[in-house]
């Protein structure tokens, strides 16, 4: 795969309305100005990136976070946004729908209980549920994002029926990267099963796009496997709230350079990057190793694997 800066993940706040239990972004950093953010989108523009998706923290906690929205979407980049719901009000879609922003994706991690029990919150369940209801009616493409962890692993069907009923066009299904709490990441077993569930469900969805990672069992069939590759460094980079540039969102440390130093067409090229992007991940004894390059970098270090492939993997060949 050729290098080529395509998509970037920002992370324009840290601030925000919860604490949840399994957060990768605890730190609480500055936030760059409106003015140095809208010369980062010139410079991303002038790249040729395709998509930006803007998260946090809580995007919408930043009270210029509109006029955000506008400058990306009126460079004609494909611009997103994920929230957690609890600062939505008609109010807020109205105004985010005069940006001119299409999608939106809501963070849903079970039923009542499990969301609640997650997200440290008695009103965060409600507050999804009606925040997805508003976006849809109003005719924003939403996306629903759960990441599989153990508590949620039994509800799984319970969130499809939100889906559904709220006219969801995806809902993405993520992995867990245990950055602080690994008693939440599903074990290999359970994490193939509730793919296999979540395939089947696919299969079977007419009203919902059920968005799951084409896995390990899939790799040896005649697919685009990229899905089950690493992206950080290759198409993507991702602009920390302090204005830090890594080459995945999951790795802090791992910083290039700041867009308050240097452009971002500098940071793209430099060693550091590049490295990373070529860091050779996975296994060179399995067949597959050349189409998957070893998964999830991030699964991989922060799990504390000792291996050199991504430990939700459950392909055993040589």
């Amino acid at each position: 795969m050729e290098r080529g800066l395509l998509e970037v993940a920002w992370e324009i706040t840290d601030r925000c309305n919860l604490k949840c239990s399994h957060c990768y972004n605890p730190r609480k950093r500055d936030d760059l100005p409106l003015s140095l953010i809208v010369r980062v989108l010139d410079e991303l523009q002038e790249l040729g990136v395709r998509q930006i998706k803007f998260g946090g923290g809580e995007p919408l906690i930043r009270k210029d976070f509109y006029k955000i929205l506008s400058a990306t979407t009126g460079r004609k980049i494909i611009t997103s946004f994920s929230t957690n719901g609890l600062a939505v009000t008609p109010e807020v879609v109205s105004e985010v729908k005069k940006t001119g922003i299409k999608k939106v994706q809501v963070s849903l991690d079970g039923d009542r209980a499990t969301h609640t029990q997650l997200r440290n919150n008695p009103r965060a369940y409600d507050a999804a549920v009606n925040a997805i209801g508003l976006f849809s009616q109003a005719g924003l493409d939403v996306s629903v994002a759960t990441t599989l962890v153990k508590p949620n692993l039994h509800c799984l069907k319970e969130v499809y029926k939100v889906c559904v009923a709220q006219k969801v066009y995806r809902w993405r299904i993520m992995k867990y990267i245990p950055t602080l709490n690994h008693a939440l990441m599903p074990s290999i077993e359970e994490y193939r099963a509730a793919h296999d569930f979540l395939v089947k469900l696919r299969e079977k969805s007419k009203q919902v796009d059920v968005f799951v990672a084409k896995e390990f069992d899939e790799i040896g069939l005649t697919l685009d496997n990229r899905d089950a590759q690493c992206f950080g460094g290759r198409t993507m980079l991702s602009i920390k709230a302090n204005g830090d540039v890594t080459p995945c969102s999951y790795f802090p440390y791992a910083v290039v350079g700041n867009v308050k130093q240097q452009p971002i067409r500098k940071i793209w090229g430099m060693e550091k990057m590049i490295a990373f992007a070529n860091d050779p991940c996975g296994n060179p004894e399995c067949a597959y190793a050349a189409t998957c390059k070893g998964g999830c970098k991030a699964a991989r270090v922060f799990s504390g694997s000792k291996g050199p492939c991504d430990p939700y993997c459950w392909v055993k060949t040589s």
